[in-house]
């Protein structure tokens, strides 16, 4: 057997697999483009501060049982929460750490019906609760002694 007759046997299988393989490629980076085409879930704040967010999304026809995945990664390969639903076009949501989370609504076969909507969670300080804890208890005094005094009177 000459080198050039063992080449031309290698080339074809080869270069199947190297198309095979391109199709792999293509196949698995197009499916976040997909994704692309589904509509987002609407969200009550893009920043959350107060420590809830409220998703919801449009009416899907008939009530049918729902999936909202929440996720620290928009492929939603880290759940930190994951709700079924059931009849529902809102949930609130609360309990999330500092951080940038997504959340996505699925079917009954796992089968996303919006894209990985981002929101982020940032607490208020300390300092500026306890600001608020201490203007609250001066409003809360000074209304038990005008109370105080004018029931008196």
């Amino acid at each position: 057997m000459t080198p050039d007759s063992s080449q031309r046997n290698v080339l074809p299988p080869l270069k199947r697999s190297v198309k095979f393989l391109l199709l792999c490629a293509l196949l698995v980076q197009s499916a976040p483009v997909w994704s692309q085409g589904l509509p987002p879930l609407q969200l009550s704040a893009q920043k959350v501060s107060e420590g809830f967010i409220t998703l919801s999304w449009n009416e899907l026809g008939e009530p049918q049982p729902v999936t909202v995945q929440v996720s620290t990664d928009p492929q939603a390969q880290q759940l930190v929460r994951s709700l079924s639903l059931q009849g529902q076009s809102q949930v609130h949501l609360s309990g999330f750490d500092n951080g940038v989370y997504f959340a996505r609504l699925l079917n009954r076969g796992d089968v996303p019906l919006t894209r990985a909507t981002r929101f982020e969670v940032q607490h208020r300080a300390l300092p500026d609760a306890m600001v608020l804890f201490a203007i609250g208890a001066g409003l809360f005094v000074f209304l038990m002694v005008t109370l105080l005094r004018f029931t008196r009177s």
